[in-house]
């Protein structure tokens, strides 16, 4: 029968201490209840107590009983207690309330007012089977705590209040406290409600967190739940049962004479080793349809797209010691739990490996009863591994990989053993691929594991092609390691690479290949490639390399290695330093889309003692070196020269169409080395038919050079500075070279200088006075002595006060247009003047000069005894002779200009600031008051000799008394007569 009718007293009472006392003491009298039982309460039944009144409810029996009367003329005044009687599966249940001071009416048991007769003390029960304890709270001490009451009027029974606790055995659930399970622990719940029938209670109930026995790391918690004592209904919410009705005995899926615990808006949250790394903490489901009887815990879920193959990890989000999570998705799941047995368990999804986070394998796993789970996954044939950029991955039929989880572990078992081959690209383009063919590497039992005491990443063996390709070049394989660390694992191939053919002779280098990669929570993360420096040993009967080379990938020069090794002439047994390059344009060694090409570079010193050349002169050392498919830079520019520069100073580009080439360098100086030192070099070149390319003649020299004048040639075109050392102890330093190109038919030439005497330097970077070039071929030629940007210019500073002075000189075609005027010139009129341009076509056929430069002075503001005086001045012009011919004349005056045809115009321009005032101590600082100021600009454009004009514009802006009187003013002029052609 069912205990639906125990709760039907449960009423919320307050007793003070005194009286509960009595009253509890007084139920004793219960035992003779049937003595005392009257059918009517009258005051003449009242001078004899107690008296008993007994009723039936449905299937409950209450027997009311008097202690105490007192008679009034319309009531009486009473205590009661009331004793319940209720059937249970296992016999009858009692349970025992009361209250005093109770006025029923005085013609018949009949409750004048509404009452609550509170349970006297805690009662417990058992449900069905006896698993789960029921305990019903009353205030057995008069605390006034909350209790089990109820309620009756004139009417009779009105409501019930129940509040108690649910005890579960811990052989169905336990207890999760603070995230740990307590296995000999209990789950205790808390219930409350209210009813209106007797055979009608439904009544909240709050479920802790908790786990299931025998399905251990999984955790349930029950927003809502309901202590279903009904033998009427079940819970509206309880729709769901039917789901997994389909599992239960006939008896068992009789829905209404259900009674237990249903679990609504359930909450089962994932074991920790399951996590998704957005929300950092593993996912979450809400469920409805799981309840708890006497029998166990019965219920069904099923989802879809629970956790994301991007975001979900097994074994956590974050690495633990540096060993990354595997990628984990969970695309359907399903539980079914029949009375605390699991009935059926699924999870599908997908599972990546640290290595490759691009690669996704399905799996599909079947959860046992006692919690354990497993999965085996045979990989597709095809894979990558993005921590060693190896895109083309082959596996064998026999790798797999699994997931174990053992209930009496943690974090279940990961391992993944793959065999197979793979084809690297260690840089991730296809240029590079090509270039960079590093064979196929097979590979057995590359095992990934996170199983205690054995590395979390190992190689069973490697196998390799010996013959590959390198930087472009023909290589070959010593050896390949695996390595692993807590900090990154690599592969290391040992390379000898084969730069050149028979042709050219045979130059081998060896060097270490690295490529790694390194821990991060999202997988081994590729970490790039380490190369070590290539070693050079090389010798034949004439001369031996041996040497480190560096690689290096840039512009027009490729694929390549070039660094410092040492040369040896066998014959002289002479042995000096040189730089060396190998490189690769492009494509396969060899191929239509590239070439290889090399030089070798030497300069050899023989110390600051030399011998004699010719008087005055001394040889303190000698160069040279060899080139294959290279030729000399064709626009040479001086410091515009790339990084890839030679011992020599010279800078040699790729050139398929050229062959083989040699130089001849000496290094000389004065007998007094303090007053020159300096390099003079020969070029000669050929090309693929034997015949003549170039010859080339460089000089590099230090004049006045200080003490410390470092042993080599000049390398002028990165910081000629930095290796001459050109500093304050009056140094000049100059480097040219002159060179003609047999397929061009030209002639190139260039000069670059650096003053630096003290007050007087070169106005450019780094001390440059200026850069002088010349070029002659069949199409065009021009002389460049300076130019309008960077012209030939020096400067005398002393303190504030400096002096500037530049010019430059360009006849020729191509030459750059004229110069800017500078801006505070023209700040002082309003409209930019007209001035006139080059003739183009007159130097483009070389009957043009272009000459120009400017003068500027700066004294900065002079102090003198209160006073101040300031100077700024700036003069400068660009003008362009031009050889007319002797037909044309000027239209004025009918008759020919300028002498023998000649006649230059241009532009000149002039600027002066002046500046005068005195010098005041106001408020703590000293400030300046000027006494007149004065600025003053000229632009005009000039034509001379015969006739000779000036015209343009005169521009003047004045101040007196710190701008007390101010004014400005433009004037137009013209001088002189101006010959209209």
């Amino acid at each position: 029968m069912k205990k639906v009718i125990i709760f039907l007293f449960i009423t919320l009472f307050y007793f003070d201490s005194v009286v509960a006392g009595n009253i509890i003491a007084d139920t004793a009298l219960f035992n003779d209840f049937a003595e005392y039982v009257v059918d009517k309460i009258s005051p003449g039944e009242l001078q004899q107590l107690p008296l008993g009144i007994s009723k039936k409810v449905g299937n409950a029996s209450f027997d009311f009983l008097i202690t105490r009367a007192t008679a009034y003329p319309d009531y009486i005044d009473a205590d009661i207690f009331l004793r319940v009687t209720t059937p249970s599966y296992d016999g009858e249940q009692r349970y025992f309330f009361g209250t005093d001071s109770v006025k029923i009416s005085a013609d018949g048991f009949v409750f004048r007012e509404e009452i609550r007769l509170g349970l006297l003390s805690e009662q417990q029960f058992s449900l069905k089977g006896g698993a789960i304890k029921v305990k019903l709270k009353g205030d057995k001490y008069g605390n006034n705590l909350p209790q089990t009451y109820i309620v009756l009027d004139c009417n009779g029974f009105k409501e019930i209040s129940v509040v108690g606790e649910i005890t579960f055995p811990n052989s169905l659930i336990a207890p999760v406290n603070l995230g740990k399970v307590s296995p000999n622990g209990r789950v205790v719940a808390s219930f409350d409600g209210h009813a209106f029938s007797f055979d009608d209670m439904l009544l909240t109930a709050h479920i802790p967190e908790f786990e299931i026995v025998g399905f251990p790391d999984w955790r349930f918690k029950a927003g809502t739940a309901i202590l279903d004592l009904s033998t009427v209904r079940n819970a509206e919410a309880m729709h769901a049962y039917s789901a997994a009705k389909k599992y239960l005995s006939e008896n068992d899926s009789k829905e209404n004479l259900w009674t237990g615990v249903f679990l609504h808006d359930l909450i089962v949250t994932f074991p920790q080793y399951i996590h998704s790394c957005d929300i950092e903490k593993p996912p979450a489901l809400q469920l409805e349809s799981f309840w708890i009887d006497e029998k166990g815990i019965t219920g069904y879920v099923a989802a879809l797209n629970i956790l994301s193959k991007e975001t979900g990890r097994i074994g956590g989000c974050k690495s633990k010691d540096n060993m990354p999570a595997w990628g984990f998705s969970i695309d359907k799941f399903e539980l079914v739990f029949v009375q605390n047995k699991l009935i059926r368990g699924t999870m599908e999804g997908v599972v990546t490996l640290p290595v490759s986070r691009n690669n996704a394998f399905g799996y599909s796993t079947t959860f046992q009863e006692d919690g354990k789970w497993f999965l085996k996954v045979r990989p597709d044939e095809k894979m990558k591994f993005d921590m060693f950029n190896a895109n083309d991955v082959m596996l064998s039929n026999t790798s797999y990989i699994s997931i174990v989880k053992y209930p009496s572990v943690e974090i279940p078992e990961l391992t993944a053993c793959l065999t197979g081959k793979m084809k690297i690209n260690p840089f991730n383009d296809s240029s590079s691929s090509k270039k960079f063919n590093l064979g196929t590497v097979e590979f057995s039992s590359f095992k990934i594991t996170n199983k205690e005491g054995e590395l979390p990443v190992s190689v069973g063996k490697l196998k390799f092609d010996k013959e590959i390709k390198f930087g472009g070049f023909p290589a070959s394989i010593d050896d390949i390691t695996f390595s692993f660390t807590k900090k990154e694992i690599s592969l290391a191939w040992g390379i000898n690479i084969h730069f050149t053919g028979e042709k050219a002779g045979s130059f081998t280098g060896s060097t270490v290949f690295k490529i790694s990669a390194i821990p991060s929570d999202s997988g081994y993360k590729y970490n790039g490639i380490e190369l070590t420096e290539i070693a050079i040993d090389f010798s034949n009967a004439a001369f031996a390399f041996k040497g480190g080379l560096k690689y290096y990938k840039n512009g027009i020069y490729g694929d390549g290695f070039d660094g410092d090794i040492g040369f040896n002439i066998i014959p002289l047994n002479t042995g000096v330093q040189a730089k060396a390059m190998f490189g690769h344009t492009g494509g396969n060694s060899g191929g239509e889309d590239g070439y290889s090409y090399w030089y070798v570079d030497i300069l050899a010193s023989f110390g600051a003692a030399g011998f004699p050349v010719f008087p005055g002169f001394k040889c303190t050392g000698i160069g040279g070196g060899a080139y294959y498919q290279m030729a000399l830079e064709s626009n040479y520019q001086g410091n515009k020269y790339g990084e890839k520069i030679t011992e020599t100073g010279l800078r040699y580009c790729p050139d398929s169409s050229k062959s083989i080439g040699a130089k001849l360098s000496m290094e000389l100086s004065t007998m007094a080395s303090d007053i020159f030192k300096g390099t003079a070099s020969v070029d000669v070149g050929f090309n693929k038919h034997s015949g003549l390319d170039h010859i080339t003649l460089q000089l590099l020299g230090s004049f006045l050079p200080p003490s410390d004048f470092e042993n080599g040639i000049v390398n002028w075109t990165e910081k000629i500075s930095e290796r001459v050392k050109v500093s304050s102890s009056s140094s000049i330093a100059a480097a040219g070279a002159l060179s003609y190109v047999f397929p061009e038919k030209a002639f190139y030439g260039s000069l670059e200088a650096y003053l630096n005497m003290g007050i007087l330097k070169g106005a450019g970077s780094e001390g440059l006075l200026g850069k002088m070039s010349m070029y002659f071929g069949p199409e065009f030629w021009h002389i460049k002595i300076g130019e309008p940007s960077h012209p030939l210019a020096a400067k005398v500073k002393l303190g504030q006060f400096e002096v500037k002075a530049n010019t430059y000189f360009m006849t020729g075609s191509n030459l750059p247009s004229m110069p800017a005027i500078p801006a505070k010139v023209e700040r002082l009129f309003k409209t930019e003047p007209t001035l006139p341009q080059r003739d183009v076509s007159s130097l483009k056929g070389g009957s043009g000069i272009v000459a120009g430069g400017s003068l500027e002075i700066n004294t900065g503001k002079i102090n003198m005894l209160g006073a101040y005086a300031e100077l700024n001045l700036k003069t400068g012009f660009d003008l362009m002779m031009k050889n007319h011919a002797d037909t044309i004349v000027c239209l004025e005056t009918g008759q020919p200009f300028g002498i023998n045809g000649y006649y230059a115009n241009g532009q000149m321009y002039t600027y002066i600031l002046g500046d005068v005032g005195l010098m005041i101590k106001m408020f703590g600082k000293e400030r300046s008051f000027s006494l007149g100021q004065i600025e003053t600009a000229a632009i005009l454009e000039a034509g001379f000799p015969n006739p000779a004009f000036l015209e343009g514009q005169f521009g003047i802006n004045y101040s007196v008394l710190n701008g007390l009187v101010r004014g400005y003013h433009v004037f137009e002029f013209e001088i002189g007569n101006k010959c209209e052609l």
